[in-house]
């Protein structure tokens, strides 16, 4: 799931429990948890953070990878 604009990085921080993006620096992997609202854990993800100009988009952007099948991705989304 790729989250990308002027507030990527907060708004995927949201979702994620462990890694602190908002420190990250560019081009780096974090292992965390994909949360729900309420704080439970859905699946252990990789978070990897583009700091702009240097992204696909050239703004930043998170890239959360989830375990395959159709259950994390979903739960992602939602």
């Amino acid at each position: 799931v790729r989250v990308t604009g002027p507030r990527a990085l907060a708004v995927a921080q949201a979702c994620l429990a462990g890694p602190d993006l908002a420190a990250a620096a560019g081009r780096t992997a974090h292992v965390g948890w994909l949360v729900d609202a309420a704080g439970r854990r859905l699946d252990q993800v990789v978070a990897v953070v583009w700091r702009a100009p240097h992204s696909a988009t050239g703004e930043d952007t998170v890239e959360i990878v989830t375990h395959g099948g159709e259950a994390a991705p979903q739960a992602a989304l939602a």
